[in-house]
């Protein structure tokens, strides 16, 4: 089975959190044979000289060669990007993609559990993973919850699952 993910980079906000980003998402892929992986990242920042090209640059030249960075030239925006790299990974035949936000630390165990959640019931279109809120200050994961997936509201208002509360297991 082939996994492909993707994340979207936007000027200098995202390169904060890049180092916990990709570390994590490493760490999260030990187990995947390269020849199953793809990576794909859109740049949309305004000048392709910019740190999220510098500290993905370094990060792929010291560990790891398997992401596709590219400066998208002008801000495509949200969807036209992650449109772009679904398009791209449909054509490269896989099996499953991953939306994901550079603003994110990924449990070790989290993509594994996705899939194979995916892979146990063909019902299924979509997974999503509980997110629990980040502590700044502390540069550590809380025990509260930031969402557990989108519930769709009466007219047609989307809100997150769980948000702000306690995470009890």
């Amino acid at each position: 089975m082939k996994l492909a993910l993707g994340f979207i980079t936007y000027n200098s906000g995202t390169a904060l959190y890049l180092p916990y980003f990709l570390d994590s998402l490493f760490k999260a892929l030990t187990d995947w044979p390269e020849e199953k992986l793809k990576i794909l990242a859109i740049d949309n920042s305004d000048e392709e000289d910019n740190h999220n090209q510098d500290y993905v640059a370094e990060f792929i030249n010291s560990t790891h060669s398997l992401v596709d960075f590219k400066w998208s030239g002008t801000n495509l925006g949200f969807s036209k990007s992650y449109n772009r790299m679904i398009a791209e990974a449909a054509d490269w035949g896989a099996d499953y993609f991953l939306m994901i936000n550079p603003d994110t630390v990924i449990d070790p165990q989290a993509l594994n559990l996705l899939v194979t959640a995916l892979e146990a019931d063909p019902k299924l279109g979509s997974v999503a993973p509980k997110i629990k809120r980040w502590d700044f200050e502390k540069l550590q994961l809380t025990n509260y919850l930031d969402s557990c997936g989108l519930v769709l509201r009466s007219g047609l208002q989307f809100s997150d699952l769980g948000q702000g509360e306690l995470d009890k297991k």
